[in-house]
């Protein structure tokens, strides 16, 4: 992580929403799935970063870096690469960020960042540690949660009609 230059934007947030001592960077993050999706269903891909010491995520943690995108089977299948705008007040921790990524069933609401999302019980989660730079992911669920709930869903629209 670089500490942000005193002429960028990302400078300007930083020291207006934490202080001049501020620091900001990029993560990229590069997610995977290992589950059987669905084709033709959107799909909600969340991804957070977090200060994390030893791994230990607090309850109530905040995310230092968060995006969301709307994506689907053939996407996540290929990998998607997400890169996340973060910004640490400068008492953070040097260490790799935790990186929390999760899918859901539905489509994406672009209007937020998906900051204050957190994953429900169908959604399917990984999280790892790369370098300060760079964590590859790789979504997994051998209950496959999610394309039960998916299932489930078209079978009571179905019945519904």
């Amino acid at each position: 992580m670089k500490a942000a230059s005193r002429f960028s934007w990302m400078a300007l947030l930083a020291a207006t929403t934490l202080g001049p001592n501020a620091v900001a960077g990029t993560l990229r993050a590069q997610v995977r799935a290992s589950i059987p999706l669905q084709e033709n269903e959107s799909y909600r891909l969340v991804v957070h970063s977090y200060d994390a010491k030893d791994g230990e995520l607090p309850a109530n943690a905040k995310p230092i870096g968060s995006t969301q995108i709307a994506v689907t089977a053939k996407d996540l299948a290929r990998g998607v690469a997400v890169d996340l705008v973060e910004v640490r007040s400068s008492g953070s921790t040097g260490a790799a960020p935790l990186v929390v990524a999760w899918l859901e069933s539905g489509k994406a609401d672009l209007d937020f960042d998906g900051r204050e999302a957190r994953p429900n019980d169908a959604s399917i989660v990984a999280s790892g540690r790369g370098n300060s730079d760079y964590v590859a992911l790789t979504l997994k669920d051998s209950t496959s949660r999610l394309a039960e709930r998916s299932s489930r869903t078209r079978r009571s629209k179905s019945r519904a009609v």
